[in-house]
């Protein structure tokens, strides 16, 4: 690399150096003095208990008996419930408690967004359990190979779904009309498995991303956080 590019080179790094720090004074507070403050306190907590216990409860009850969903309103119910508490005990929210309770609220939001099913996880279940005593699924042949008898062989599309997926047509849940058997144990546990993977995946991720665009590439605020 010759003189020319080496001092373009800096003149470039401190340009993206001059910029990050502009961009991090202006988003800090109105004096221009960054202020660090921890936002998960015992109060955002009992928040975050409060929608575990009876706002998720809620919106999947209503979702799975009417098909509608509060997940919208679940952020805002919070926020305000807490707020309000909150400001009539002396104890105003901070800024950044009222982003973490709105961050574990907008949980329910996400529920529903991917498939657009009602009934929060469980959801997706149902579904598939719909589709599998479908008449179109019970009437419809297919050939699958059957890796047993090492051959293809015709069977319906309601027979060819594995019992990991949905439990079987024969199975009494379709009538009990409840999770709670064992013919639901391998597709709840999937169901835990991806979501407990999804999350990590999406901490990692964006971990990996953060560090990416802020510690190498050294990218001006708000392309790098």
């Amino acid at each position: 690399m010759s003189h020319l590019e080496t001092k373009v080179a800096e003149t470039q790094r401190e340009t993206l150096d001059r910029l990050r720090r502009e961009g991090e004074v202006t988003s800090g507070t109105e004096s221009g003095a960054i202020q660090f403050e921890e936002g998960f306190t015992p109060r955002t907590l009992v928040g975050a208990l409060f929608v575990a216990f009876v706002m998720l409860p809620g919106a999947i009850y209503l979702g799975l008996v009417s098909g509608r969903s509060i997940a919208s309103a679940s952020e805002w119910v919070t926020i305000v419930l807490f707020a309000e508490v909150a400001r009539r005990s002396f104890m105003p929210l901070k800024r950044q408690e009222i982003y973490v309770l709105f961050y574990i609220a907008a949980a329910l939001s996400g529920l529903n967004a991917a498939i657009g099913i009602s009934g929060g996880p469980v959801g997706n279940l149902l579904w598939n359990g719909y589709l599998h005593q479908a008449p179109q699924a019970i009437g419809t042949p297919i050939r699958i190979y059957d890796p047993e008898l090492r051959q293809f062989v015709w069977t319906t599309v309601s027979q060819a779904v594995p019992a990991w997926a949905v439990p079987p047509e024969s199975s009494p849940v379709w009538t009990l009309r409840t999770f709670l058997h064992p013919d639901w144990i391998v597709p709840l546990l999937l169901l835990v498995v991806g979501s407990v993977l999804d999350k990590v995946g999406q901490i990692t991720g964006g971990y990996a991303l953060f560090r990416i665009t802020s510690d190498i590439e050294r990218l001006p605020f708000p392309m790098a956080p």
